[in-house]
Order: structure tokens, then C-alpha cells, then sequence
């Protein structure tokens, strides 16, 4: 009798605990609502004009297109002197170093949050 009892309550148990395994909601789809900004038709036009000027082949190649990326001819907009100025600039603000320390920067960013809130209140006040 108490075996059947405790079978009977070990089955009860499983049975619970399965139940509950199935008792959780689907993940929901972040793309159910998404609805398209172009046609089928466009996105295919779009492929096949990639296709014959040769950029799809060039970004899907075996090296992933750095091969050809690399081909690139790079035109800065700004001269050495300008980036040499800046650089300096920082250095003499401590912007440079400020993320190369122990906390990262956070104390950096901390003191110049400070300073641009204390120039809004200022300008506020006036």
C-alpha cells in the first residue's frame, strides 16, 4: 500500500514539474511588425547593378574584399599640421593620456563633465 502511495506521488511530482517546464511564453519575434521600405523587385535591381559594376564580387571575395579595400586611394581632409596641432592640444589639456590610466578615463571624464556642467550653469545665470 505505501508503495503505491509513493509511486503515486512521485508520479504526481514529475508530472507537475513537466508542466511547468511548458508553462513558458514564446520568445517574441522582434521582426514580426518590421514592414519593408522597398520591393522584392527593387532589392533585386539593387543586386544585379552590385553584380555588374563588380562590387559584390570585390566584397565577397576569398579575402573578404581587403585585398581590394586595400586597393582604395585614401584623401585625408585635414593636413599633418592640423593633426599635430590637435594632438598637441590634448596633450596639454590631458585628454591624451586620460584613458591610458588605471580607471580608463572615468576620473577624466568625471572632471570634464564637471567643468561643461559648471560653463551651462554659468551661462544659465547670466
Amino acid at each position: 500500500m505505501n508503495a503505491k502511495r509513493i509511486t503515486f506521488v512521485a508520479a504526481a511530482v514529475l508530472a507537475s514539474l513537466m508542466g511547468a517546464a511548458r508553462a513558458d511564453d514564446i520568445t517574441p519575434d522582434p521582426y514580426r511588425d518590421w514592414v519593408s521600405t522597398r520591393t522584392r523587385a527593387e532589392v533585386q535591381a539593387e543586386v544585379l547593378a552590385a553584380r555588374a559594376s563588380g562590387e559584390l564580387a570585390r566584397a565577397h571575395g576569398e579575402d573578404g574584399g581587403s585585398f581590394a579595400f586595400a586597393q582604395e586611394v585614401y584623401v585625408a581632409t585635414r593636413t599633418r599640421a592640423d593633426v599635430l596641432a590637435e594632438v598637441l592640444a590634448e596633450r596639454a589639456s590631458g585628454a591624451l593620456l586620460a584613458f591610458t590610466g588605471e580607471d580608463s578615463g572615468s576620473a577624466w571624464l568625471a572632471r570634464a563633465g564637471q567643468a561643461a556642467e559648471a560653463m551651462r550653469f554659468a551661462a544659465l545665470k547670466r
